[in-house]
């Protein structure tokens, strides 16, 4: 077991290993969103395309994300340390049970899909309610796929497994990469929800091999009064309430959208996966490479080991997440082009997507420090607190969402400005509840640390707008070419200059990430 605490306690190597893998997934995401972007334009079939995930992922997010985020990991984690024969019972038992659950809301929804469409999607003319009901049905297979892989890679991170579990992504984006190329000719918008089950399929396959390896063995079992199920479900309750909230706000969105221009759902959803790539680097990957070593803290009563590394572990978050935001905001419009810009997604595609990115971007820091300190209060047992918090931003979002597309006209760009100040919200109370558990939490010293990468974010992104003016002299910015290359001398100054002042004033979170980076490099030349 010491092997065990070992790996999950090198959060910052972890994180890389998680991070780089992310990265490989998330350029395939962009790639998967080009393909998709060029084929058919911010129109009505991306706009059906998009609101065909709401009700799979709100059954996903409901049945089973909830267990695991906030109890499965923690439950398990405990008590592999304790009894392994009983974890791997526990883990058995909760993927029968789960199966059946899941097996029998998607025949409930599928039966009903037509109607719940209806009311999903109210903006849609019949050829789109027809569309969007059956790519929903074809799409509703892919959370029974998630589902057991998502129970797969809880148990992998407990044992320090990440790779693996990082290159899952990877495969999904691959399925639905194919099925936008090669099976939409041959069945149609039908082909675009088929790849998204067959990279569901993949997530989950490529994860299996590792589950075994690591000593799982199927067990028929099926007992609901099993207690280690109980405590995961007292403990999932809160947190799937929150995470229903949160997909309440998507389906008003998707709602809402609906009754705006056509192209305002693919534009929202674009725009948001453009912005999730940070967040998915940086955010998602250090919360999940700390949430296993702050369980276990939480759970042997190490309340200093939770701060040391629940502090260093945000300054390294803040450290990057503050250039990254500045950043997106100066290189909005020339990411957007680069990434979307191609078939048929025209000019006005264009500026409407950038609009939409550049509001969300301001919301980056917020939405990437949101699931890390989600995750510090479920390592505690305690996940009541994150969902009152989502109780308040959801009500924020959703009234933020009305006001700023139908009383202020600010159409789909409306919508992305409510989510940030919803998600400024959430992550303002979180701190503050955190800060009332745990007192040995220094706000201070995170505040001044965040005001020192601010100063050198915006300084950095000040040379980068400047270097972009002058640059636009030496290149074609109506060419692709040009325009990578005007982003890329730009963006290295941006990033030369941040690093320069990290130098300078000696920030510790450069040299941290850097001993990472080496660290990793000498496992893999051994």
């Amino acid at each position: 077991m010491k092997n065990i605490l070992d790996k999950i306690s090198l959060v910052s190597q972890n994180a890389i290993i998680i991070a780089v893998a992310s990265l490989a997934s998330r350029l395939l995401g962009i790639f998967r969103d080009r393909v998709l972007a060029s084929e058919f334009g911010a129109g009505a079939t991306l706009d059906t395309y998009y609101a065909a995930f709401r009700i799979p992922d709100l059954i996903f997010n409901l049945l089973i994300l909830g267990a695991l985020s906030s109890a499965f990991i923690p439950v398990f984690s405990d008590l592999i340390f304790k009894n392994e024969k009983k974890a791997w019972r526990m883990v058995s038992n909760f993927l029968n049970i789960i199966l059946v659950v899941l097996i029998a809301a998607m025949l409930v929804i599928f039966i009903f899909c037509p109607w719940i469409m209806k009311i999903a999607t109210p903006g849609f003319n019949t050829v789109q309610l027809e569309e969007v009901t059956l790519l929903t049905r074809i799409m509703l297979l892919s959370p029974l796929f998630f589902s057991i892989s998502s129970v797969i890679g809880g148990v992998l991170n407990s044992f320090g497994k990440f790779f693996v579990y990082s290159l899952a992504p990877i495969l999904y984006n691959i399925g639905i990469i194919l099925g936008a190329l090669y099976l939409v000719p041959v069945l149609g918008t039908a082909g675009l929800a088929w790849g998204v089950v067959i990279g569901a399929f993949a997530h989950m396959m490529v994860q299996v091999p590792t589950f075994f390896k690591v000593g799982f063995r199927f067990q028929k079992v099926f007992d609901w009064k099993d207690e280690h199920f109980v405590k995961i479900m007292r403990l999932m309750v809160p947190v799937t309430i929150g995470l229903a909230l949160v997909q309440i706000n998507l389906l008003v969105d998707n709602l809402i959208g609906s009754t705006l221009e056509n192209g305002s759902i693919a534009i929202i959803n674009l725009a948001t996966n453009l912005v999730s790539l940070p967040v998915g680097l940086i955010g998602i990957s250090f919360a999940v490479s700390v949430f296993p070593i702050l369980s276990y803290a939480h759970a042997q009563k190490k309340d200093d080991v939770f701060v040391l590394n629940f502090t260093e572990t945000f300054k390294m978050m803040l450290y990057l997440l503050m250039p990254a935001m500045v950043l997106m905001l100066v290189f909005r419009a020339h990411i957007v082009r680069l990434i979307l810009g191609a078939g048929l997604f025209d000019v006005s595609n264009t500026i409407w997507t950038a609009r939409t990115f550049g509001y969300l971007a301001l919301g980056l820091v917020a939405q990437g420090l949101v699931p890390f300190l989600a995750r510090a209060f479920y390592a505690t047992g305690d996940t009541k607190t994150p969902v009152k918090v989502v109780v308040v931003a959801f009500i924020v979002n959703a009234i933020g969402s009305i006001v700023f597309t139908k009383v202020i006209p600010f159409h789909v760009v409306g919508l992305a400005l409510a989510g940030v100040i919803a998600s400024f919200v959430n992550l303002f109370f979180l701190l503050v509840l955190l800060k009332e558990r745990f007192k040995k939490i220094d706000m201070n010293a995170i505040f001044l640390t965040s005001g020192k990468y601010l100063i050198f974010s915006i300084s950095a992104g000040v040379f980068s707008y400047f270097t972009l003016y002058y640059a636009a002299n030496y290149f074609n910015t109506l060419s692709t070419i040009g325009l990578l290359g005007q982003t890329c001398i730009a963006g290295f100054v941006g990033c030369f200059i941040y690093l320069v002042l990290s130098t300078i004033f000696k920030v510790p979170e450069a040299q941290k990430l850097l001993d990472g980076v080496t660290g990793i490099f000498r496992k893999v030349l051994r």
